[in-house]
């Protein structure tokens, strides 16, 4: 009987894991200096990816491969990338986006980036990411739809930052919450940023999660990004290795029985 309950929940949770729908774009596929446009990245309203590259190696911090950045000559630039596979999700999943970001001071106060998603027919909607609003030549605050963290953060640090986007109470009542941790300082889990939980992400009908077709950014000057991630499974490594551990775990109770 033993045996049965492990074999079932080792192939649930096995089959759980893998059938996640998970979008990704790390740019570690590009060779250094290849152009937005290159990489597959299309402007909006008179956007020119071109003013972002791909980066050999990241700055320090990020231990990818490559990491994208914008130059410094730039101001309110919009482009997206469409997803490289098919958006499978439901209108009732759970999703997680994350991305790596560098909030830089250049010549100024700290600048702000957007991170969202558009539809097929180019309904762009902005989710999260970096604020402008009472940055100062060191600190920064996140948001989340019209709203703004509570608390200030310092910049030229890597940050992780993963919305949980929440269906429950409909597609088109969709809340988000914006968790963080900062890389640079070594921070390995995820905290709830304050003053950003249960945001309403204002979708409709017509841009609705399951409507998304590609990544969505519109930035101003120098910006450092990377690991950009649509998920039903949180994007923690540490959960990752959580699980596999389980999983090991579990493997090796069944042989052990069976012998």
């Amino acid at each position: 009987m033993k045996n049965v309950f492990c074999s079932l929940l080792l192939t649930f949770a096995l089959t759980a894991f893998s059938q996640a729908v998970t979008i990704t774009e790390d740019f570690d596929d590009y060779s250094g200096g290849t152009t937005g446009t290159a990489a597959g990245w299309v402007g909006l309203f008179g956007g020119n990816p071109d003013n972002w590259t791909v980066t050999v190696p990241p700055t320090a911090g990020d231990p990818s491969t490559a990491s994208f950045v914008e130059g410094s000559g730039t101001s309110d630039m919009q482009m997206y990338k469409t997803f490289d596979i098919a958006n499978t999700f439901t209108s009732s999943d759970t999703v997680y986006y994350s991305v790596w970001v560098r909030p830089q001071q250049t010549g100024g106060l700290v600048k702000g980036i957007r991170f969202g998603a558009t539809t097929s027919d180019n309904k762009p909607t902005y989710l999260f990411g970096v604020s402008a609003t009472d940055a100062t030549l060191s600190t920064f605050r996140f948001f989340v739809g019209s709203e703004v963290s509570t608390n200030l953060y310092d910049a030229n640090d890597w940050y992780q930052l993963m919305l949980v986007i929440d269906q429950s109470t409909g597609s088109t009542n969709a809340t988000g919450t914006l968790m963080a941790r900062n890389v640079t300082d070594g921070e390995t889990v995820f905290s709830t940023v304050a003053g950003l939980e249960n945001i309403s992400l204002g979708l409709t009908s017509s841009t609705e999660v399951s409507d998304w077709t590609a990544w969505l950014i519109r930035s101003s000057y120098r910006q450092e990004i990377d690991n950009l991630y649509l998920s039903t499974n949180i994007p923690e490594r540490s959960s990752v290795a959580a699980m596999l551990g389980i999983f090991a775990l579990l493997a090796g109770l069944i042989l052990r029985r069976r012998k």
